[in-house]
């Protein structure tokens, strides 16, 4: 595949995928029959996997917004750094609505094969995310919270 082409699949994954409840055909352009990410909270594949993640990550953050910051592009993957933001009006990782909104970057890698996304890689600040959503205690809470003290 092409540089070009996988770009354009990073740019279809995050700018439109995902601001979409249900993109439709797009998916199956897109998402590789054996897509299915090792660390996935289903048990379903390609499509209906992408469409599950898609359905969860909306009802927690119905206004989801990624903005893409960089990429690099080989042949077979594609590192993409972008910003997320989105209200959290939905249940977040067994956590009820909080009404915050958050803002954090993330990195994600796609391996490409036969032109479709057939796994994700993804590197999340979640310990800030919940911080910022009021879900975890500041950092500078912890030392009282681990009964530890620098000396």
């Amino acid at each position: 595949m092409s540089i070009a082409e996988n770009e354009k699949i990073a740019r279809l994954w995050f700018e439109v995928l995902w601001r979409q409840p249900d993109p439709g055909r797009l998916i199956e352009e897109i998402i590789h029959p054996d897509y299915q990410p090792v660390k996935s909270l289903f048990a379903k594949k390609g499509a209906q996997q992408f469409r599950e993640e898609i359905k969860q990550g909306l009802v927690s953050f119905p206004d989801a917004k990624s903005e893409i910051i960089d990429m690099c592009a080989l042949e077979d993957r594609v590192w993409v750094r972008y910003k997320f933001n989105g209200t959290h009006k939905g249940k977040f990782l067994g956590f009820p609505a909080t009404g915050n909104t958050v803002e954090i970057e993330g990195v994600t890698i796609l391996y490409i094969k036969d032109h479709r996304v057939i796994d994700i890689w993804s590197s999340l600040p979640l310990f800030d995310m919940l911080t910022i959503l009021g879900l975890a205690p500041r950092i500078d809470m912890l030392k009282d919270y681990l009964r530890w003290s620098p000396k």
